[in-house]
């Protein structure tokens, strides 16, 4: 049998004639492709305020993916909103952080990725950049508008970490987000970063963050397909 990854989930609220305002639980599909090609059983994870459904959601999985999104919110961290805040979600704020919480509880292993590093980081006490546009020292551009799967720029890993035994030195990543950590949080072990200083990159207990998005690049680059691979594999271990 297959590992069971759960894969967080989004809402989105339909718009135009027809069901307006109408509630839909989805995820990218490059996420249950790349599992299902790691040889894990993708399930995604719906919103939910239920602290009932939230424990029995992270008691039937064997690991946890969480997905990236809108911004998080900055009232999470302590920081009133700056004018380059994007659309927050609180609903799901909420519901990430206690699903994290539930399954790093029990020690299963978690893929944080994009707004899921932010996520976790959020979770163990630490602030983020509100948008880095707004930040002189950081040059680089982190918003690209290649083909989602493209490199774009490169990430350095310290050699003492999960993910230079990955891909060594470095490596080209695709670049999405205009978010980013700004204090680690408590327990985080920063082992990746740009050229301009920015955190793409974490390892904690049983946790691998990233920044990028691999989902994307799975198909194309056996590296990135790797960190889904390893993720089952420490997924399997913990049942």
């Amino acid at each position: 049998m297959r590992p069971i990854i759960g894969v967080s989930g989004i809402i989105e609220i339909k718009q135009g004639p027809i069901l307006p305002g109408h509630k839909i639980s989805y995820t990218s599909n490059d996420y249950i492709e790349a599992v299902d090609l790691a040889g894990g059983a993708p399930c995604i994870l719906p919103l939910t305020k239920s602290e009932d459904v939230i424990a029995s959601l992270a008691q039937s999985i064997d690991g946890l993916i969480l997905t990236g999104g809108a911004d998080v919110s900055p009232l999470l961290y302590g920081e009133e909103p700056k004018r380059g805040l994007g659309r927050i979600h609180p609903e799901r704020d909420n519901f990430d952080i206690a699903l994290f919480r539930a399954v790093h509880e029990l020690g299963k292993p978690v893929l944080a990725i994009c707004r899921g590093l932010q996520i976790v980081n959020v979770a163990f006490g630490g602030s983020l950049y509100q948008d880095l546009n707004a930040e002189d020292a950081f040059y680089m551009k982190h918003v690209e508008l290649s083909e989602p799967h493209t490199g774009t720029h490169t990430v350095r890993f310290t050699k003492d970490s999960y993910l230079y035994s990955v891909f060594g030195e470095k490596t080209l990543t695709n670049s999405l987000h205009h978010q980013a950590i700004k204090e680690p949080g408590s327990g985080i072990k920063v082992t990746g970063q740009t050229e301009d200083g920015i955190i793409e990159a974490f390892e904690a207990d049983n946790i691998v963050g990233i920044q990028w998005h691999p989902e994307h690049m799975a198909k194309h680059d056996p590296k990135m397909l790797q960190l889904f691979e390893d993720f089952v594999k420490r997924s399997v271990k913990g049942k």
